[in-house]
């Protein structure tokens, strides 16, 4: 039986999930052929990873970051089972990290490459493995959103949903990094139209806050597909069809109150035509025309949504 080195029980634990013993035993068994041990501990039913991979995971922390000069902004979910894990430090750190990687590494655009990617001399799926074995959970990379600033524009982040507690002794860096992670996050990319930098900022940060409290789906009218118009047309008839007051009316009289329906469900969903939440006197598009600003873009990602 050869001699099984620590590398190797954490390069198994790593991939399986399982514990250190059991790792150091299957490898054993198996003579360090690492794809034997694995099997070994699939056949003994010892692979804790693979067990939890099927496990739902409705929970988790979402983090967003954007660079000192607004020149890029990042959005990173990691997914889990309970909210429990997800207020511990090692889920929004880790979110955090990952922020960090892609900041730092311009040529990633989606969540596969994100995987693949270094952090601390390991791939990134891999610290995710080893961190579900840690916490005994499911926990997988959610959904990431990028933006890089271009044609002179700016990039802003808001997070909402507070999974870190605040108080008097909490450091600088507690207090940043409550402010850096959530359950709802939020980036926007606007540019400006004669607006000075500090009407830019400001407007900026205000406007990523009224998309996390308003929830918009899309900028502006036209940009609503034909699959929404129809879905809300159908929900609209639905509850006309089941309310007693309105169910026995003519279909000329139907359509006409869906129609209203249908305008104002879709109003709701359109940013330009929100009451701007920082001023409701005005939409977001005459509150956008006021500080000569373009919303170029935005992105949300909201855990258990």
């Amino acid at each position: 039986m050869n001699k099984v080195s620590g590398l190797q029980v954490k390069s198994l634990r790593i991939r399986s999930g399982a514990g250190v013993l059991d790792c150091k035993k299957a490898l054993e068994i198996s003579n360090g052929d690492e794809e034997l041990a694995i099997k070994w501990l699939r056949e003994k039913g010892i692979s804790a990873h693979e067990k939890r991979s099927c496990k739902e995971t409705s929970e988790g922390v979402v983090a967003g970051k954007t660079d000192d000069s607004s020149s890029m902004g990042v959005l990173v979910s990691i997914r889990c089972e309970t909210d429990f894990v997800a207020r511990n430090e090692k889920m929004w750190g880790m979110a955090r990290s990952l922020c960090d990687v892609l900041l730092s590494n311009q040529a990633i655009s989606d969540s596969e490459q994100l995987e693949q990617a270094d952090i601390n001399n390991s791939k990134v799926s891999d610290v995710l493995i080893d961190l579900s074995a840690t916490i005994k959970e499911n926990i997988k990379l959610g959904e990431i959103a990028i933006f890089r600033a271009k044609d002179k524009s700016n990039v802003y982040s808001y997070i909402h949903g507070n999974l870190i507690n605040i108080d008097d002794k909490s450091t600088a860096e507690d207090k940043r990094a409550a402010k850096e992670t959530g359950t709802l996050g939020v980036i926007v990319r606007i540019a400006s139209k004669g607006a000075s930098q500090d009407t830019l900022n400001e407007f900026g940060n205000n406007l990523a806050m009224h998309i996390a409290a308003m929830n918009p789906d899309v900028i502006s009218q036209e940009d609503l597909t034909e699959e929404i118009i129809n879905n809300e047309s159908d929900i609209a008839m639905k509850k006309i069809n089941e309310n007693p007051n309105t169910a026995n009316k003519t279909e000329e009289q139907k359509n006409q109150i869906a129609s209203g329906m249908v305008k104002k469900a879709v109003a709701d969903r359109v940013l330009y035509l929100q009451q701007y939440a920082i001023n409701d006197k005005l939409t977001v598009k005459q509150a956008a025309d006021e500080a000569q600003v373009t919303i170029l873009e935005f992105a949300k990602v909201i855990i258990g949504a």
